[in-house]
């Protein structure tokens, strides 16, 4: 027997709208049943394009409907706080693009108004339902390079400078924390879970926006997460988990894999007196290739030294999507609704929480 579909309502009509409406194509469990915009012919425009039967003019209407079960909130940030309680204040289950809000009270706020009606609330972070992010997540959690030491990510795109551009304008939510460096503390985070400290440097644009930002994540273990995001460099927009036992890397862009390498080093062997015996006749050759070809510039070409010495197992994992990637956090959102949940176990309203005010003191101390 089918299940009904979910219908879904999307406030806002920008390139994010556009991008999440598509992914909901992908799924035949999903009805994208209406668009909300401030303007009612941006509305039906967007309708149009994506076969929408219905189009308001106002927020106020979109969340209204009777016949919409979930709104997605894909509005500029600096309305987030404004337009989730909107949609929560009319009994409707929400999805809100990231960030969740502009600061931590306006999280909390959220999250508040949620518990207290009983709705469904989560934070669209959809790299944390991508498929290859949960199988690293299954490999860590199996200990397959070992215990975590070591993380590092980055996420950095250069855009020219200019304070008309939204990414520079503080009014409107420009921030490179807020945009690009929220996919690094969710990864962290999300592996590692909460830090014990966190320590870094921003450096501003003039217009007073954070544009990079460099963090280190310190949790109790030990481990250490080195986080960097940038508005104004190319990055390799790739994290790399290192373990104990070898190393897992998430190929570019991290935020949204296809394909994922996991390292896992050879088990040494006992030494025997037969590789003894062998590693003596090495020493020995090494030394008589020195002597017969000397010059600083042989010998640094031959030093055993620079020879590689990582030996283990390589295992190259791809996976491309079904659809563009929106549509997985789509998927948690409604797997979660039909199962009458509050908040989903995989992007939980506590880690919305911690992200947010590990930006916020970072932002505040630099």
């Amino acid at each position: 027997m089918s299940q009904a579909a979910i219908r879904w309502g999307i406030l806002g009509t920008g390139a994010i709208a556009q991008a999440f409406a598509q992914g909901l194509k992908a799924l035949p469990d999903a009805q994208l049943a209406a668009i909300g915009s401030r303007s009612l012919a941006t509305a039906r425009q967007f309708a149009a394009a994506f076969e929408v039967s219905k189009a308001y003019g106002t927020y106020e209407e979109l969340v209204g409907d009777p016949d919409i079960d979930i709104v997605y909130v894909a509005t500029p940030h600096q309305r987030h706080r404004d337009d989730c309680l909107l949609a929560l204040n009319a009994n409707k289950a929400v999805l809100c693009e990231k960030p969740f809000a502009s600061n931590a009270a306006q999280v909390q706020e959220i999250i508040d108004l949620a518990r207290e009606r009983n709705l469904f609330c989560m934070e669209a972070m959809w790299m944390r339902f991508m498929p290859l992010i949960l199988e690293v997540r299954k490999l860590i959690e199996q200990k397959v390079i070992g215990e975590v030491r070591l993380l590092t990510a980055d996420n950095g795109k250069a855009i020219r400078y200019d304070p008309e551009h939204k990414m520079f304008q503080p009014a409107q939510g420009g921030s490179c924390l807020l945009d690009r460096g929220v996919y690094g503390l969710a990864l962290a985070q999300g592996l590692l879970g909460k830090p014990e400290a966190v320590n870094g440097n921003v450096s501003y644009s003039a217009s007073g926006v954070d544009e990079q930002v460099g963090m280190v994540l310190r949790y109790r273990n030990g481990a250490l997460a080195v986080l960097a995001s940038s508005l104004t460099a190319h990055t390799s927009n790739e994290a790399v988990i290192t373990g104990t036992n070898g190393s897992i890397r998430i190929h570019a862009p991290f935020y949204n894999p296809t394909r994922v390498t996991v390292w896992v080093r050879s088990p040494k062997r006992p030494a025997t007196a037969t590789s003894i015996r062998k590693q003596g006749l090495k020493t020995k050759l090494m030394e008589r290739l020195k002597l017969s070809f000397p010059g600083q510039w042989l010998v640094s070409r031959i030093d055993e030294s620079q020879w590689p010495r990582r030996k283990g197992k390589k295992t190259v994992i791809f996976q491309p999507h079904t659809g563009n990637g929106y549509h997985y956090q789509a998927i948690e959102a409604m797997k979660c609704l039909r199962s009458e949940l509050q908040a989903s176990d995989t992007m939980p309203l506590a880690d919305s929480l911690q992200t947010i005010q590990t930006i916020e003191n970072m932002l505040s101390s630099n």
